[in-house]
């Protein structure tokens, strides 16, 4: 957790604090993320103190790391300011910060899952898409999207009485958790394709034409959209446990370009059935389908199962035909 302190609070045998000194008064989206970013390096190991004041002789006494403000290594306020990127788009503090510790925060994050290439091509998306347009904001050069513009929402309002230091705990705390989510979500995204191909070579999870996944979030719709347009095995129904208990399935759309469409629908008999589903299917533990017939529950897996291959059954014998699995 962040909190924003008057004086340097040591730490104990159980947690290393680090304290982090930035200037008091208005904050900006650059100092914020830049501590968001410290913090959630030190997550682990304890809380993050910061101590926000303009005696800069104080703060260096008193702090491990100067952000925003100091003229040093992560603070861009010098004359000439402090470096650019390849593209001209120069660094404010959440960039330095940024370039300094984003490969290892995201490696950290991963629990080192990724290689050295993956990690740099996340941290330099992140930069691309996120923190350079902070950088570029608190440069005066552009008022780019991005992802923390709530930040000035926190600011206190010119009616209120409200303490600047403790709107900027409430911020940075925010802030850390959004960021946090995303770099996660990152990660997870380099981490999918890994997992899918496992699941798609692994009999236990793929068999005849479906394909069970760890939870509803995993996103699997390119890559096996991609593995059915070049096997013969093809998968046409995903199975995952619901976050509210039981089983979900959901159809395989043909195409990338016609995701509202499946390659096998659900019966039509089952569209929009809750309560009577178990007598119109013969599933005794189906809760409920779609009406656009792509998504069924059920609350045992096997019979979640039974769902894909009655589905399967139906279409085909409708269709007189055959399908590749």
């Amino acid at each position: 957790m962040i909190k924003v302190v008057n004086s340097r609070i040591e730490s104990n045998k159980n947690n290393i604090n680090i304290c982090i000194g930035t200037h008091n008064g208005i904050f900006h989206c650059d100092e914020v993320i830049a501590i968001a970013i410290l913090a959630l390096l030190n997550k682990p190991r304890g809380d993050t103190f910061v101590i926000r004041s303009r005696n800069l002789d104080f703060l260096k006494q008193n702090t491990d790391f100067l952000v925003d403000i100091g003229e040093g290594e992560f603070d861009h306020h010098q004359k000439g300011g402090n470096g650019k990127r390849n593209n001209n788009v120069e660094y404010a503090s959440a960039g330095l910060i940024w370039r300094k510790f984003g490969n290892y925060l995201i490696a950290y994050l991963s629990n080192f899952k990724l290689s050295s290439q993956e990690t740099t091509e996340i941290a330099n998306l992140i930069d691309y898409h996120i923190i350079q347009n902070i950088d570029l904001e608190d440069n005066g050069k552009s008022m780019a999207n991005h992802p923390f513009k709530t930040i000035t929402s926190f600011l206190p309002c010119w009616n209120k009485n409200d303490n600047y230091n403790e709107k900027f705990e409430q911020c940075a705390n925010v802030a850390c958790i959004e960021l946090e989510n995303i770099i996660e979500t990152y990660i997870a995204n380099a981490l999918a394709p890994y997992e899918l191909i496992s699941r798609i070579n692994n009999n236990e999870t793929h068999f005849e034409n479906i394909l069970l996944i760890p939870c509803q979030t995993f996103p699997w719709e390119s890559g096996v959209i991609n593995h059915n347009n070049n096997s013969e095995h093809k998968i046409d129904f995903i199975v995952f446990p619901y976050p509210d208990g039981g089983y979900a399935l959901q159809c395989v759309p043909p195409s990338l370009e016609d995701k509202f469409s499946q390659r096998i629908p659900l019966p039509e008999t089952w569209a929009g059935e809750t309560t009577n589903l178990p007598n119109i299917s013969g599933i005794t533990s189906a809760i409920r389908c779609h009406n656009g017939r792509f998504f069924a529950r059920a609350w045992d897996y096997s019979d979640i199962i039974k769902m894909c291959q009655l589905a399967t059954k139906e279409f085909l014998n409708n269709h007189n035909t055959t399908i590749q699995r």
